[in-house]
């Protein structure tokens, strides 16, 4: 019995992230990162790490020596629309059918733009973000083993409902000759909202065209061959340096607001990370996602049943009987049994490894409620995955989630 555990814990794969942002380096030295690292990795069995670089020459190379002395598989966390360390011009950031650029208005999460991560996109199609990659792709990557890129997306809801409808910049208006059209449909579509009665139950066969229109089909296909276009050149330039390609992506019931295609990226990747977080208030988590797609539909439908929108934001995410509520659904959060049945049914078709993606973190910066019942739920969903990710960073994961996931890999 021991021999089949000790196999059992050699293939199953369990990476941690790591970021050592402004907050983290006022909270912890580096000796004591260092010893993080070493712990995890004793205590969970870590085989990989996800690593998001300062640029600080002397701290990287330091995590990167400890990582190798542990033989972990170290990957280069590379974010490539939003948060990659470099200031985009207004022109390169994605344009709504408004005409406006960065954030949205209608259920906007109130903390972005402020800590280390702004979410602020770029357009998949603007030249700098992907020449930016690409440089740091071909400087960086000779030091790891592969590349997991990150923010490969357009804007969620979490951004506002309005950048969720994006892009129609001039570059891809030059790109798609029927932008212009595809825009006008979007507002008359979106204009016809606002009249609607409190008892008008149409209001969700109207939103449900604005995101499932045969006519906007073309639309929704040329984000997605745009994000795809993207990743394909990136991934491309790193297996051109013989190194592995993993990806970071939304949720697959979010992922219609993102231009993400599972079929098309997995095929692209080594394996790739759903973001199965039903805990995490931020960005890509499900509740927060969920409570700003409720919050901008009541915008753009004030007139509607707060209680019937979320009947059918609960219908679009795959996720029956939520709360009555918006701000329910972002302080109770989702039973991780959730993220089980999500991936049970993602994995059941899938063509590609799926290393699922977890918060394994007590967080001080976010108002995380995290148990250890909680990390044994996700172990459970989970136990069949050829891999796991401990996100979103390995600093802030208690030891005692630590011994559940080695649990669980015995």
């Amino acid at each position: 019995m021991r021999k089949v555990n000790a196999m059992v814990m050699r293939n199953r794969r369990r990476l941690a992230q790591l970021v050592l942002g402004r907050s983290e380096r006022e909270r912890f030295s580096i000796p004591q990162v260092l010893d993080c690292l070493s712990l995890a990795t004793r205590v969970a069995g870590l085989n990989g790490l996800l690593y998001w670089p300062t640029r600080d020459a002397a701290i990287d190379a330091a995590v990167l020596g400890r990582a190798r002395e542990l033989g972990l598989e170290l990957y280069l966390w590379l974010p490539v629309l939003a948060d990659a360390g470099v200031d985009w011009a207004e022109a390169d950031l994605t344009e709504d059918a408004w005409g406006n650029r960065g954030y949205g208005a209608s259920g906007r999460w109130a903390n972005l733009g402020h800590g280390d991560e702004t979410f602020l996109f770029a357009c998949p199609n603007a030249p700098a973000p992907l020449e930016a990659a690409r440089g740091r792709i071909r400087g960086e990557l000779p030091d790891y083993d592969g590349v997991f890129l990150d923010r490969i997306r357009y804007p969620s809801p979490a951004n506002g409902l309005e950048a969720v409808f994006t892009c129609f910049c001039p570059r891809c208006r030059e790109r798609h000759p029927r932008s212009g059209e595809w825009r006008d449909k979007l507002r008359d579509k979106i204009d016809a909202l606002l009249p609607l009665r409190a008892s008008d139950r149409n209001f969700s066969s109207t939103l449900g065209s604005l995101l499932d229109d045969p006519d906007l089909s073309d639309y929704r296909l040329s984000r997605i061959e745009s994000v795809n276009r993207l990743v394909a050149t990136l991934a491309g330039e790193a297996k051109g340096q013989g190194r592995k390609v993993a990806l970071d992506l939304l949720a697959p019931n979010l992922t219609l607001f993102t231009g993400q295609c599972y079929e098309t990226l997995g095929k692209m990747a080594d394996w790739i990370k759903p973001m199965y977080y039903c805990r995490a208030r931020g960005p890509a988590g499900l509740p927060l996602e969920l409570a700003c797609f409720a919050r901008g539909i009541k915008a753009w439908c004030p007139k509607v049943d707060e209680s019937d929108i979320m009947e059918y934001v609960g219908q679009i995410g795959g996720i029956p009987n939520l709360p009555a509520s918006a701000d329910e659904v972002e302080l109770r959060g989702l039973d991780e049994n959730c993220a089980g049945d999500l991936y049970a049914r993602d994995a059941k078709h899938a063509a590609y490894p799926i290393f699922p993606g977890f918060e394994c973190v007590r967080h001080p910066d976010f108002d995380l409620d995290m148990t250890e019942e909680g990390v044994r739920k996700y172990c459970r969903a989970f136990h069949s995955a050829p891999g796991i990710v401990l996100a979103w960073n390995i600093l802030y994961t208690p030891e005692a989630f630590l011994r559940i996931v080695a649990e669980d890999s015995q």
